[in-house]
């Protein structure tokens, strides 16, 4: 994503959405999300998450609510014991 100036703003899908039966936001391991780290005014109603870099200013590694259909970079997982890699 760039904005005006064309500096990249990198965010990343991190595994977190909003499961549609509940309501609730989830990690992919079926956990519920325990920590409020939302930007202002998020999340809206959108049902994945993404993590900030830079994007917006003063925003620096909380959690944006989007839409299932914007492509985004993914932050992979590796659960202990496992010896899969895991990217969504």
């Amino acid at each position: 994503m760039k904005g005006r100036t064309g500096i990249k703003y990198p965010e990343w899908h991190i595994g977190l959405f909003k499961n549609l039966t509940t309501g609730k936001w989830t990690w992919i391991n079926g956990k519920p999300l325990t920590i409020d780290k939302w930007q202002k005014d998020k999340p809206d109603d959108e049902s994945y998450a993404l993590i900030a870099k830079e994007w917006p200013p003063g925003n620096y590694g909380t959690f944006n609510s989007i839409r299932g259909d914007i492509q985004k970079g993914w932050i992979c997982e590796e659960e202990t014991g496992l010896s899969t890699l895991s990217c969504i």
